[in-house]
């Protein structure tokens, strides 16, 4: 269990949580977070009140950890709310918070957001969960969407079965464990992030049913932070250890697939083949791993060039699939942009042709489109 007290509840952590999207009905928030209005740049705004926080866990919670946190005189005199991405949920209880359930609530778990506020009379616990997701497709500027695949979140209402036309959808991955996948769409308005991805691009989501019809809204977008080709030297269900250093799943660990097979990932279940692999770890905001996929070594790629009247020519051997990347930066190495082109087939000395912005010195990579884990060393020109 990891438990940060209100001395840290100012933390990005929480604002960062409460997208543009969020409806602030009744001042809460799509979780059921008690809200403040602000004055940030010019404008108003609603956000968590963090003076209301009480704690943040992002671990299991057990009714021990509620009860010495609570007393039994504030449980007694207060109304309890409780919800799990903004549904209602019976887990978390007056009569389960007490000092002998040592035994972790089954709503909680690394990676898990759980936080306590009090706010006047009633005591609000919210469990938020993050989830692996990835762009199904390029952004669409056309329509202003960008549509993802949320492995392991919710099954929605009426999701089960996908005829084509409408979304979500939700389908059962390979692999030996239950993984659920479902489609979601995001708007660039949203989420003006949304308008750079592109397909197989890795990220992580939180969402929300605020208005319990069984649909769930995202609320948060990012792109995580990943370790690229990771030896493995032991794992078990909840974790794994490279290089002495074990790294714990979170509770929504989601395996990918082998990609061109579509077999289990060989770390989902119980092999001798699995150390014959390394792997692409991607990791939740709370440093737990929330993705695994194994790593493809190709080391007969590469990619050099040259610039040329602020055009930069690149000279690639690549795979289809792959993503050519050319960043301009200044003389103090800070980055002024980025020109990024899709290699749809394999390709052998071929020579692309890119715009980025003028800088003093450029940067050529090639890099696997779906997990942005680099092919080749990059080239820098200038």
């Amino acid at each position: 269990m990891k438990r940060f007290l209100s001395a840290v509840a100012a933390l990005a952590l929480t604002l960062a949580l409460l997208p543009g999207a969020a409806r602030a009905a009744g001042y809460r928030d799509a979780f059921g977070r008690p809200l403040t209005l602000q004055y940030v740049n010019g404008e108003y705004r609603y956000a968590v009140d963090d003076n209301k926080l009480l704690a943040i866990y992002t671990g299991g919670v057990c009714g021990r950890d509620l009860y010495d946190l609570l007393g039994i005189s504030a449980l007694q005199s207060r109304s309890l709310t409780y919800k799990v991405d903004g549904v209602s949920s019976g887990v978390i209880n007056k009569s389960s918070i007490n000092a002998s359930n040592t035994a972790a609530y089954s709503t909680t778990g690394n990676g898990v957001l759980t936080e306590i506020f009090l706010d006047g009379t009633e005591l609000i616990i919210v469990t938020i969960n993050t989830y692996l997701a990835e762009a199904a497709a390029d952004f669409d500027a056309s329509t202003g969407l960008l549509y993802l695949f949320v492995y392991g979140g919710p099954v929605e209402s009426g999701s089960m079965v996908w005829d084509g036309s409408k979304y979500p959808y939700t389908f059962l991955t390979p692999g030996m464990k239950t993984q659920y996948c479902t489609v979601k769409a995001v708007s660039s308005a949203d989420f003006p992030l949304a308008s750079y991805l592109l397909a197989e691009i890795p990220l992580i989501v939180n969402m929300a049913d605020s208005n319990g019809d069984g649909v769930y809204e995202i609320t948060n977008l990012s792109i995580p932070s990943f370790t690229v080709n990771m030896p493995v030297t032991q794992y078990a269900a909840d974790y794994l250890i490279s290089e002495g250093t074990r790294w714990d799943y979170c509770k929504n660990v989601y395996f990918y697939p082998e990609y061109s097979t579509g077999a289990p990932n060989p770390l989902s279940y119980y092999n001798s083949d699995a150390f014959a692999h390394t792997y692409n770890v991607v990791y939740d905001p709370f440093g737990y791993v929330i993705g695994v996929q194994t790593y493809q070594d190709s080391p007969q790629y590469a990619v050099n060039g040259s610039v040329s009247n602020g055009i930069v020519s690149a000279t690639v051997t690549a795979p289809a699939g792959s993503l050519l990347i050319a960043a301009s930066y200044d003389a103090s190495g800070r980055l002024r942009g980025t020109n990024t082109t899709p290699i749809s087939e394999e390709c052998r000395g071929t020579v692309y042709r890119l715009t980025p912005p003028a800088g003093s010195y450029y940067k050529l990579m090639l890099v696997d489109r779906r997990s942005c884990a680099p092919l080749c060393a990059a080239y820098r020109i200038g």
